[in-house]
């Protein structure tokens, strides 16, 4: 019996200590009710107990999808203004409520153009931290150089 603890004792303890480890991180998989309300992938997650812990914390995570519908007229944006946070999947679907209209998000390379009843969807990961300025990138008129919006990425 001596031979065999010798030899295989190395091995043994990995396996002890590896056992240990994951038994411990599966006791740590705390969730935020807020995220899981605002995603559109929360599926993998069952319920929230009162907690605030998933009654299922043995499946994988999913990406947090925000979604917006932006309308656009002349001369802005409805909603002008919209604020995610770094790491979520940003999908805005975008409208015109009179003429053709652009969308360009330049610090995501996002540049659309869409006519007047016609949808446009479009979807990035908000990556980088900061203030950014939308815009329409299509001539609408006299006031089109005043068509701007704000996304906030925290």
């Amino acid at each position: 019996m001596k031979k065999f603890w010798t030899a295989n004792s190395g091995i043994i303890l990995l396996l002890i200590s590896s056992m240990l480890f994951i038994a411990a991180c599966n006791n740590t998989g705390s969730i935020n009710a807020e995220t899981v309300s605002n995603t559109e992938t929360a599926g993998d997650i069952e319920s929230i107990n009162s907690a605030g812990t998933a009654d299922n914390q043995n499946k994988p995570s999913q990406a947090v999808v925000k979604e917006f519908s932006i309308n656009a007229f002349k001369f802005g944006f409805d909603p002008s203004t919209i604020e995610v946070n770094k790491g979520d999947t940003v999908r805005i679907t975008l409208s015109s409520s009179d003429v053709g209209h652009g969308f360009a998000l330049k610090e995501y390379g996002i540049s659309e153009t869409f006519s007047k009843g016609e949808t446009k969807t479009v979807e990035f990961v908000a990556d980088k931290e900061g203030t950014f300025t939308f815009y329409c990138n299509v001539y609408c008129g006299s006031g089109h150089g005043d068509m701007k919006g704000t996304l906030i990425v925290k």
